[in-house]
């Protein structure tokens, strides 16, 4: 296994990485309260401008700029990348249960041993949950990045059995009850297989078929919904959601049984996994814990579609 490291250093990128800083957690004021994954505008410590995200407790956590970790790290920077901001009119953020926001553009820290691969990739939930670069055996290197791959976004792209992971949380054990991914994803299967998008308790992917397919663990009430003929090779916005099992992809939806299999385990979690020859690159990727719903879907494809320029 690749170990994970922090690459410290010193980054100025056309003005709009600050350093990374944070300042010790704000309470609200007396007898009020925030919601749930509200961000506002903070100043963290040596007056770095950064956001804070409310927690479930009501309170805002502590301002984050840059970074999430104390030391300036090496970001991949996409060319002519300008950020948006996360108060916008929408973004990932306002889905309730949300527990992983992976942005290809923003957060994609570089491998201090091999400049062109990952090391990290830092989550925008606001619950912290960074993933790492690990490879299945010592031969091949991390996942890499393709800096301008979509509308002048990057993606973080996976082959040869890399991928990203992080050890087991309650935030990905779904048991019984509904959760939801969203990818903004490039694939690409050979003749045996194909890449995974996600897998934690449930897999997330695509086959050799070209399915896409989302497969929960063997026993009783589990089962499959699977998807034929989605847009390979090009990128697309798939989407998957239990426990009333359904995918969609390329303006089409296939739905599978609703499921009574507990899908909690203790593995790590894995995102983005190329296996030989099949290969994905994600640009972004949104994890909820919880139901997501007709309006959130609608809601995403608006702001994806929009930012990645996806027609389907």
């Amino acid at each position: 296994m690749r170990k994970q490291g922090v690459l410290l250093g010193s980054l100025v990128i056309a003005g709009w990485i600050a350093f990374a800083c944070s300042s010790d957690p704000e309470d609200t004021p007396p007898g009020t309260t925030c919601t749930a994954n509200q961000t506002q505008p903070c100043t963290g410590a040596n007056n770095c401008s950064g956001t804070q995200t409310c927690g479930a407790d009501g309170k805002f956590a502590a301002c984050v700029c840059g970074t999430s970790e104390a030391g300036a790290q090496d970001v991949f920077v996409p060319d002519n990348f300008v950020p948006e901001p996360d108060a916008g009119p929408w973004t990932p953020r306002k889905i309730a249960g949300l527990v992983l926001w992976l942005d290809g553009s923003l957060g994609v820290i570089k491998d201090p041993q091999n400049a062109d691969k990952v090391q990290k990739w830092q989550d925008r939930s606001g619950k912290g949950n960074d993933v790492f670069s690990e490879a299945a055996d010592a031969g091949p290197t991390g996942p890499a990045y393709d800096p301008t791959v979509i509308n002048g976004k990057g993606a973080v792209r996976c082959e040869n059995d890399t991928y990203l992971t992080l050890a087991s949380k309650d935030d990905f054990r779904f048991g019984t009850g509904d959760y939801g991914v969203i990818t903004v994803a490039k694939a690409a299967v050979n003749a045996t297989t194909g890449p995974s998008f996600y897998e934690k308790g449930v897999a997330i992917g695509l086959s050799a078929a070209k399915d896409f397919e989302l497969r929960t663990p063997n026993g009783t009430g589990s089962g499959t919904a699977s998807l034929a003929n989605v847009p390979t090779d090009t990128f697309a916005i798939y989407i998957a959601r239990g426990a009333q099992l359904e995918v969609q992809a390329g303006g089409k939806k296939a739905a599978g049984p609703k499921t009574t299999i507990d899908t909690n385990d203790t593995a790590p979690l894995r995102i983005c996994r190329g296996t030989g020859t099949a290969f994905t690159s994600i640009a972004e990727i949104i994890v909820v814990k919880g139901a997501l719903t007709d309006a959130d879907i609608a809601e995403a494809n608006t702001y994806l579609k929009a930012k990645y320029a996806i027609t389907q």
